[in-house]
């Protein structure tokens, strides 16, 4: 804030004038360009205040709206005034009528509202330099003057604003330079005292004819006799002749008007002279005061012509010697003739005036006058000093003649022949031409090879670097904001001002050749045209701008990237884009397509819009495209709209397309909902300087791109040329139409420029009803075209001609070079800024991109763009990514449910094995399912309604809730099938139940039978004699059961938990290796703890070690709290019996995930390496417990398993008998034994479940969709290289798939973890079941109960002794303690002992990897053409079949029609070609690929993108099985069939690279 001690009235006034306004805290220079280039709110004309004046003004200027000039707002004391006058005059009588306004004159107080030229010159004041250069350059096209020498408010201080002039370019002559630097005569007027005739009009009137206010003046609307910044103003403005007869003057002229009164400003008045080739002097209308007659005086003896104007004289006598003093009277005069008067003196004065002096002239007088400069700024050396040097390189690596049409190709080599020769190669790799003795590929790799030479070459030819390129990246890279801005605008200036004198010459020339051509039409015309394409490529060639260097860094950054360079500039070259980026942010505009070759720079581009996203964030974004015929005034409509500086003039002015950003204010960003505005400038269709045949196609593309890549594009019309309106139109229609058929959904407004006043008022809605009608037609034509069907533009895009449609007046009134723009134009184009801003309000369909999704579009359309089918080659990214995203989702609701699913079956089947369910009904397991279902729709219903791409998700809606009702549905009935199935096995085992109990009851009665013969003899048995007795018994029994023993298999655990860990962290490095590690306990690592805060951060590294301790045991309580966790969770499943299941791991690792975290310490956070390592040592520790669960389960189930596991025991029951032991004694025996063999059985029952859970969460191959699964099985097949197993994939991908998965099962199986895991889990049941027996004794000791009552209840409790422990005798028991004393015994031996038969570990194999078979299953149809299977995850799907990578046609058996030639071509480049195919090999008729559809089934069910999608794997096993593959089809690689050189080069490293490219023609017919 200024502020200055014992300030006087003046002082308060200043200061005053700059509060109203709202810039007190902007004074001085504090405005810059982001603050007045922004989009931002602007209040109503009924809501305008005074603070919000500046900004209306600086729109106004932006927008060209000369009234501008004449901004006031009247204020509330001035409306009062008026009011009360009013009210005074109907009062008046009649006597009064006629004096009682001598007395209301001299009442009235002056008004207070701020002067317009206040304002104008309060702005300026507190404007940073490029805004007064900005501001200087649109006051300049409105025609006004500009301030020259500028008295600062507040100090004596004089600024001459060398810099806000620097870049203003006047034509003169059809000629367009920066005035600033051209020698001119220059015109002073000034007066002294006060005249009734106003200088500023005077002025005025002879520089325009129009009366257009150069000079604000006395007779402007707003002026008032107050103005505080005015008095010592000197403003410059220069008249242009246009080469008329009408001019004014026949060269430029600069007119200086001096605002005050000279006598009070020496210093003014004492510059003015030195600079000024002709004076003009007012007197006032009284004689001159004695100061005055000094400087009057003193003016006069200055040897410069001097008009004076006498303002009280009718008439003057000039001496007949007044050569250079000549008199003029002023009084009375005819406005009309005094000026012609004036005009006539100067042109006499100046006609013979040969010594001229230019604004750059000037600056040594100026610093001779001590006046401030603002180019003395040190930003602005600073930078002029870089520009210098710049230009001084620049010199020295062009040499002489500088500037000459060579210096492109020598300074910038990047952008010469090697460049066309890549673009287009790149072009031709999209469409390849057919070659009569290659196959596509063949020739793909051809052009491949010829894109990497020019590479080369273009490094070749880049590196080292000429030292004006190396000093212009470093001074990008390491410079100030402020510095780049300076030397850019210097080195600009720089170019523009050597390459000027050059191409005006060119085009001189090339104007004369052409008249030429024009006079003689019929002779030599082909060699005039060569003559006028030559100069035509010298004009280009000559031309250097700020452009060209950019689109020569983005090659430097392109060029080196592609040849994946990594030389001591690597480093260099990546930083490249963030300079795009920065030019972007500054308000520069970025080339986005080059004109010149019609290329799009897409590495480039991504890379910058990558670092955009870093600097910016991913902001929302709007953009604008405008598409119009050439010189239509496109670059002029978006300039005047948003105050750009995109490139104009006549003819081609813009080339390509170029972007520029602007940034929406935060008060506007909710309303419209966007942060940024792109703006995107093309340049103009039907350009001459292309052929006919070049334009078409030139243009065709141009549209598409332009249309497909904006949100809304400005279809820009000038007048209504109805052949004009027809080309555009229809080229529009064709490109809005391809975008409706890719699902692209942009808007457009047409815009009718030069449309004359009448047309513009009263015929407007004649000519939408026209338009309207002409627009309907070529949408049925482009729509045929196209093979789609559209009755009307409307049913293309979202379209309304009433709202869509502006009519816009004249730009100009009047002839250029003078004539001031039309105010109408620029009310024309705010009303269409605010409609187009305001898009989401009126365009319901609109969806709006962030910078990462418009990065996307642009590859989508170009990549689509550059075949020659655009609607059969595009492919939209973003979409593809979020249905992957989809799929990514689709595949955890489907597992929640299936996963429900599994544990429902098995708390089913577990009640219906202990008898406690007779029946299951479809109703009931639907209410079981309830919950669960709720629970997944309700997070589908959140992901479509939060999502952000809600717009494209809602395509995908309906088929999402279908999958999983149909899903849900389907379990249901699994579920309800294997609970009959259950059902029937418990009816049946029932029988089976009783065999066993037979079994068991026919061996212990023949033991105490046997037993009682043995004990009558004599002599004492000895161990082993009993055995042989009682193995005679148990044969027997044996033999009978084998007959009836099912089948079992093993199930490994471990391998199942490991593969689960390796899916859920598919991500981290080495979790193979990690997973596969032995486990034998858990430390706690500092590695683990990271700090979140900056300061945490500082203190981690930089700490003391004990505070590392208290970090580290932290960390130890945290894992011991969480592995205490993780066992009481495992021991619940093991208490209740259940086999193992895979969603036990599941919830071992969200456990961790939940509890990974210090709950009071929101500062420290731990790494994913803690929770990936505690997981796996957690489930790892899991797995015997889980391996015994499994085992215990199965053993339960299995009579021979039983019989057998009992055999011990009943041996020893035997040997009791054989040994007199009670029958209590016995009883016991049993029971024990049958609990042993319960709790055997229950332990490995669900561990199936959980381990396909676990893998398909964790482990990589599984968690995803088929895309993801497929990928992992080609890098498992590559790892092993076994061509056997690659055919069986090929041509059996089910039967393949189901053998990966269940081959990854086994191996997460099978590991001592995993048993471990169920070893933990009999832990588990036997606590339970000791806790069951405390229970019981508990309550039957309360009830004073027997023994029998004791076994009762044990029996109901545990429900699997239901059966046997009532079946047997219990008279003789009489002490129930004997029991629970035994039972502990024997369970204490069943842990000691811990026995899990392998055929329990592969029964959980088996069932976990049946369960994600089921999971990953979908649907099997293959590709006819290449075997490639189909993705869909639902197996009968309606849609079409598709595949992101199809194969070589070669890998399904295809070659070439009576030959044995391998046919090595991609689906995805075939079908973009003209190759033909026999559908069968006993067809005789053919099909073009484009086409294959037409072939019938199979081949009409598949989607087939031409895209040129595919990965290098295939590439690489060609020729990696090129033997196998010819012993396999009888196919020789030769000829058509050969491989390409650069397919060998492919390693197994890059096989899951892709690539994408195309083709166009083929003819040589293909069969399988």
């Amino acid at each position: 804030m200024i502020f200055f001690q014992g300030e006087d009235i003046r002082d308060v006034a200043f200061k005053d004038l700059f509060q109203r306004l709202g810039l007190w805290d902007s004074y001085p220079k504090k405005i810059q360009m982001k603050d007045i280039l922004l989009i931002k709110k602007l209040p109503k004309s009924q809501e305008l205040t005074e603070k919000d004046l500046w900004f209306q003004y600086v729109n106004m200027v932006m927008m060209l709206d000369c009234r501008a000039r004449h901004l006031f707002l009247r204020s509330p004391e001035d409306l009062a005034n008026i009011a009360h006058a009013d009210d005074k005059d109907v009062q008046d009588d009649d006597d009064d009528f006629f004096t009682s306004h001598v007395k209301a004159a001299e009442a009235v107080p002056p008004q207070t509202h701020i002067h317009p030229m206040d304002l104008h010159m309060a702005v300026f004041h507190c404007s940073d330099n490029f805004v007064r250069q900005y501001l200087n350059g649109k006051l300049s096209t409105c025609q006004f003057a500009l301030p020259l020498l500028i008295p600062n408010p507040w100090t004596e201080d004089i600024e001459f604003p060398a810099w806000a002039l620097r870049k203003i370019k006047k034509t003169n002559k059809n000629v367009a330079e920066h005035i600033f630097n051209v020698p001119v005569p220059i015109v002073t007027i000034m007066r002294l005292g006060s005249s009734p005739n106003s200088k500023s009009q005077i002025m005025s009137n002879i520089i325009n004819k129009k009366k257009h206010p150069v000079f604000f003046n006395r007779h402007c609307t707003g002026s008032t006799n107050n103005s505080l910044l005015v008095n010592g103003l000197a403003e410059i403005s220069w008249y242009c002749p246009g080469g008329r007869d009408d001019d004014v003057f026949d060269r430029c002229v600069a007119f200086v008007n001096l605002h005050g009164d000279a006598c009070q400003l020496p210093r003014q008045v004492r510059f003015l002279q030195e600079v000024s080739n002709a004076m003009i002097l007012l007197l006032p209308d009284r004689p001159l005061k004695s100061e005055e007659l000094k400087v009057a005086q003193k003016l006069h003896k200055v040897p410069v012509p001097l008009i004076t104007l006498f303002s009280e004289l009718e008439k003057v006598t000039n001496s007949s010697n007044a050569n250079i003093k000549f008199k003029i009277a002023a009084k009375n005069r005819n406005e009309a003739e005094l000026t012609e008067e004036i005009v006539q003196k100067i042109s006499e004065f100046i006609s013979s005036e040969t010594k001229t002096c230019s604004l750059e002239m000037c600056l040594d007088i100026v610093k001779k006058n001590n006046f401030k400069l603002d180019e003395d700024e040190k930003s602005c050396k600073d930078g002029k000093e870089i520009s210098q040097l710049l230009m001084y390189l620049l010199k020295e690596t062009s040499g002489e003649p500088f500037l000459d049409s060579t210096l492109k190709e020598k300074l910038l080599p990047l952008q010469g022949k090697l460049w066309q020769e890549w673009c287009k190669n790149d072009k031709l790799l999209c469409r390849l031409p057919n070659k009569a003795d290659t196959s596509l590929e063949q020739h793909a790799s051809e052009i491949k090879m010829a894109l990497k030479s020019s590479r080369k070459e273009q490094l070749n030819a880049a590196l080292p670097l000429n030292n004006f390129l190396l000093k212009l990246l470093k001074s990008l890279s390491h410079s100030e904001d402020e510095e780049i801005l300076y030397m850019l605008q210097w080195l600009c200036m720089s170019l523009d001002q050597h390459t000027a004198g050059i191409l005006s010459g060119l085009q001189e020339k090339y104007h004369k050749i052409w008249m030429t051509q024009r006079s003689k039409m019929d002779k030599n015309s082909a060699q005039l045209d060569k003559k006028l394409s030559k100069i035509s490529a010298q004009i280009k060639a000559s031309g250097f701008t700020l452009n060209d260097i950019m689109r020569e860094i983005s090659q430097l950054y392109e060029a080196p990237h592609d040849m994946k360079y990594t030389g001591e500039h690597k480093s260099f070259f990546d930083n490249l884009p963030s300079i795009g980026a920065d030019m972007l942010m500054l308000g520069y505009p970025l080339e986005l397509m080059n004109g010149d070759v019609s290329h799009v720079p897409l590495t480039w581009l991504k890379a910058v819009f990558g670092k955009l996203i870093q600097k910016l964030g991913d902001k929302n974004i709007f953009v604008l495209s405008v598409l119009g015929v050439q010189s239509s005034g496109k670059s002029t409509l978006l300039n005047t709209m948003f105050g750009l500086q995109f490139a104009v003039s006549a003819g081609r002015c813009t080339s390509g397309a170029f972007m520029q950003l602007l940034k929406v204010d935060e008060e506007m960003k909710n309303q419209l909902q966007y942060d940024f505005v792109l703006v995107i400038d093309s340049e103009g269709l039907r350009s001459p300087e292309l052929s006919s045949e070049a334009t078409l196609t030139h243009d065709n593309e141009l549209a598409t791109f332009i249309i497909g890549i904006g949100d809304l594009t400005l279809i820009n019309i000038m007048g209504e040329n109805p052949s004009e309106m027809q080309d555009i139109l229809q080229i529009c229609a064709q490109a809005f139409l391809r975008m409706a058929c890719v699902n692209i959904k942009p808007s457009c407004i047409f815009v009718h420029q030069n449309v004359a006043e009448t047309t513009a008022n009263d015929k407007n809605q004649e000519g939408r009803r026209l338009l309207e009608k002409r627009l309907n037609e070529i949408a049925r034509i482009a729509a045929k075209d196209e093979n789609r069907e559209a009755q009307c533009f409307s049913d293309i895009i979202q379209f309304d001609i009433n709202t869509q449609v502006f009519y816009f007046k004249n730009l100009l009134e009047g002839d250029p070079p003078m004539a001031p723009p039309n105010p109408s134009y620029s009310q024309n184009v705010q009303e269409l800024k605010t409609q187009l801003l305001h898009i989401k309000q009126w365009q319901t369909k609109c969806k709006l991109s962030k910078l990462s999704e418009f990065k996307l579009r642009i590859e989508d359309l170009w990549k689509a763009l550059r075949r020659e089918n655009f609607i059969f080659s595009f492919r939209n990214t973003l979409e593809v990514m979020v249905y992957n995203k989809l799929e990514n989702h689709y595949a955890d609701w489907s597992w929640k449910l299936r996963k429900h699913a599994l544990e429902t079956q098995q708390r089913w089947l577990n009640e219906i094995k202990s008898h406690l369910v007779a029946d299951v009904s479809v109703s009931q397991l639907t209410e079981d399912f309830q919950d669960i279902y709720k629970t997944v729709t309700e997070e589908m219903e959140t992901y479509f309604k939060n999502e952000e791409h809600t717009q494209i998700l809602v395509n995908w809606r309906s088929n999402t809730d279908l999958r999983i009702q149909n899903l849900k549905d389907e379990l249901i009935n699994e579920t309800c099938k294997l609970c009959e199935e259950m059902l029937n096995i418990n009816r049946s085992k029932s029988q089976l139940d009783s065999k066993r109990t037979e079994y068991e009851a026919e061996l212990l009665t023949k033991s105490r039978s046997l037993a009682g013969k043995l004990k009558d003899k004599e002599s004492k048995l000895s161990d082993q004699q009993m055995k042989e007795q009682f193995n005679i018994l148990w044969r027997e029994l044996e033999e009978k059961v084998s007959r009836e023993k099912p089948t079992e298999k093993a199930v490994d655990i471990k391998t199942k938990v490991a593969n689960i860990l390796l899916n859920h962290f598919r991500k981290v490095k080495n979790i193979m290796e990690m997973v596969q590690n032995d486990w034998v306990i858990f430390q706690f690592k500092e590695e683990y703890v990271q700090l979140n805060q900056g300061l945490w951060k500082r203190m981690w590294s930089k700490t003391s070690l004990s505070s590392k301790k208290y970090l580290k045991q932290k960390g130890e309580e945290l894992t011991r709290s969480i592995l205490e966790d993780v066992e009481k969770n495992i021991k619940q499943k093991e208490n209740k019996e259940l086999d193992f299941n895979e969603s036990y791991v599941h919830e071992i690792l969200d456990l961790i995930k939940q509890n990974a975290k210090f709950q009071n310490d929101p500062n420290i956070e731990l790494t994913v390496d803690y929770v990936v390592d505690l997981s796996i040592f957690a489930c790892s520790e899991a797995v015997n417990h889980f391996q015994r669960m499994h085992n215990t389960f199965k053993k339960n189930n299995d009579i021979l398993t039983y019989l057998n596991s009992k055999k011990r025991d009943s041996f020893q029951i035997f040997k009791s008998f054989c040994e007199n032991a009670s029958s209590v004694e016995f009883f016991v025996h049993f029971l024990c034994n049958h609990i042993k063999s319960a709790i055997l059985k229950v332990v490995p029952e669900n561990v199936s479940v959980h381990i396909a859970d676990k893998m398909k969460s964790d482990y990589p191959a599984f968690n995803g969709n088929r895309n993801n699964l497929e990928n992992h099985i080609l890098d498992d097949l590559a790892s092993n290289e076994k061509f056997d197993d690659y055919m069986t994939y090929i041509n059996f991908p089910k039967t393949f798939h189901e053998k990966f998965i269940q081959e990854k099962v086994k191996n997460c199986c099978d590991s001592e973890e995993t048993q471990k895991m169920l070893l933990s889990n009999l832990s588990s049941v036997v606590d339970d079941t000791l806790k069951t027996c405390d229970e019981v004794t508990c309550s039957v000791n309360e009830k004073n109960g027997t023994a029998s009552m004791w076994l009762d209840e044990l029996c109901s409790q545990l429900e699997d002794l239901e059966e046997k422990g009532r079946g047997y005798e219990k008279t003789d028991i009489k002490r129930f303690g004997f029991f629970k004393g035994k039972m502990i015994s024997s369970l204490e031996e069943i842990q000691k002992k811990q026995d899990f038969g392998k055929s329990d570990m592969t029964n959980m194999i088996e069932r976990a990897g049946e369960i994600l078979c089921k999971q990953l299953s979908g649907c099997w149809e293959k590709c006819p053409f290449c075997a490639a299977i189909c993705t869909n995850t639902i197996p009968d799907h309606s849609s079409l079949h598709s595949m992101e990578f199809h194969r070589c046609g070669i890998l399904s058996g295809w070659r070439y029609k009576d030959t044995d030639i391998a046919f090595i071509d991609f689906c995805t480049t075939a079908v973009g070609s003209t190759l033909r195919f026999y559908p069968q090999y006993s067809s005789d008729k053919t099909v073009p690929f484009s086409k294959y559809e037409e072939a019938g089934d199979p081949f009409d069910k598949w989607k087939i993108t031409a895209d040129g999608s595919e990965k290098c794997y295939w590439k690489w096993f060609i020729c990696t099985f090129q033997s196998d593959l010819e012993k396999k089809y009888k196919c020789t690689f030769e000829s058509w069939g050969k491989i390409p050189d650069d397919w060998k080069k492919i390693t197994k490293e890059d096989r899951s690279r892709f690539d994408k490219y195309g083709s166009e023609e083929k003819k040589r017919i293909t069969y399988r």
